[in-house]
Order: structure tokens, then C-alpha cells, then sequence
């Protein structure tokens, strides 16, 4: 993904993340299953889209 646009990435990190997530509930483990799901890491099988989202301006500290 180096070079992307950001949209791009953001999109292929929550798509690799849920899939190692997702492996993970599969295997019923409470360690995540990184090293098995470099699989779905590399080719994620469900693609989220990255959507933007309105914000209000805040003209001084919160």
C-alpha cells in the first residue's frame, strides 16, 4: 500500500484487521491469530470502503 491514497489505505488496514478478527472469534483463542491470518492480511476477503464523514469546525479548544 506504500503510496496510496489515504482513503485507499484506510480501507486495506480495516479490511486486514477485521480479517485477522475475524480468524481469531473462528478459532475461539483470546490470543489474535496474526502469523495464521497473513493470508487474509495480504488479500483481505471483505472489503471495507473508506467513507468520509462530516465534521464541525471547532474554532478553539474543546
Amino acid at each position: 500500500m506504500r503510496g496510496a491514497a489515504t482513503p485507499a489505505a484506510l480501507s486495506y488496514a480495516a479490511s486486514a484487521i477485521h480479517g485477522v478478527l475475524e480468524r481469531t472469534a473462528q478459532r475461539g483463542t483470546e490470543e489474535m491469530r496474526i502469523v495464521e491470518s497473513a493470508d487474509v492480511m495480504l488479500d483481505p476477503k471483505r472489503r471495507f470502503a473508506a467513507v468520509a464523514i462530516a465534521t464541525r469546525h471547532h474554532p478553539g479548544p474543546v
